[in-house]
């Protein structure tokens, strides 16, 4: 049951990142502060705080597209 679960949740993400560009934009950035951070050798407790960042954009980001399109239904 876990799996379908966690397989669901990673088709969401790849359909978030297909169809939102916005999206794509937080991708391409993030992928830029990771590699700037690794070039820069940054400590364990500032890449805690970037993935914390990281985290809180994206989550953001896919509670806000699902809200566009509960109320585009509505609307």
């Amino acid at each position: 049951m876990r799996k379908i679960g966690f397989k669901h949740a990673l088709r969401g993400i790849y359909k978030a990142i297909e169809l939102e560009f916005n999206m794509k934009i937080h991708i391409v950035s993030m992928l830029v502060v990771i590699f700037t951070g690794i070039w820069l050798k940054i400590e364990p407790i500032e890449w805690l705080f970037i993935i914390l960042a990281i985290a809180v954009v994206l989550i953001a980001e896919t509670l806000n597209t699902a809200i566009e399109n509960i109320t585009d239904v509505f609307v």
